[in-house]
C-alpha cells in the first residue's frame, strides 16, 4: 500500500508544481526531478523533500547575493581548481541576470531526504 500512496502523493504534487511551472515561477526540469525524487516516498518524507529544498535553495540564494559584491573574476584557466572553475561560471551567469539554478537544491534536498530514510 505504501508504493500507492506514494504514487498519489507524487501525483499530486506534479500537479501543484504543474500550476507553478504555467505561471513561470518554475522550470518544467525542476517539476520532473522534484516529482521523480518523490516517487517512493512517503508523504513524511515528500514534506521533507520540500523542506530540505527550501533550505538549501535559500543557501543558494544567499550565495548569489553575496556574488554581487565579489569582484568580476578573469577566465580560469585550463588547470585551475574545481572552486574557482564554478565561482567564474557562476558569477558570469550572475551578471547576465541567469535565473537561479534551483536544480542544485532540489538535488541537496534530494539526498537529504533519501539519505535520512535509510534508503
Amino acid at each position: 500500500m505504501q508504493i500507492g500512496q506514494s504514487l498519489i502523493v507524487a501525483a499530486i504534487l506534479f500537479l501543484v508544481l504543474f500550476v507553478i511551472y504555467q505561471r513561470g515561477a518554475i522550470g518544467g526540469g525542476d517539476v520532473k526531478l522534484l516529482v521523480a525524487l518523490a516517487i517512493g516516498l512517503p508523504l513524511a518524507g515528500v514534506i521533507e523533500l520540500l523542506t530540505a529544498t527550501a533550505l538549501a535553495g535559500g543557501v543558494l540564494a544567499a550565495v548569489h547575493l553575496m556574488m554581487r559584491r565579489l569582484p568580476q573574476p578573469r577566465l580560469a584557466p585550463a588547470g585551475s581548481s574545481l572552486m574557482r572553475r564554478v565561482y567564474a561560471v557562476e558569477r558570469w551567469r550572475h551578471l547576465r541576470h541567469a535565473p537561479l539554478p534551483y536544480g542544485v537544491a532540489i538535488a541537496c534536498g534530494g539526498i537529504w531526504a533519501i539519505l535520512s530514510k535509510g534508503i
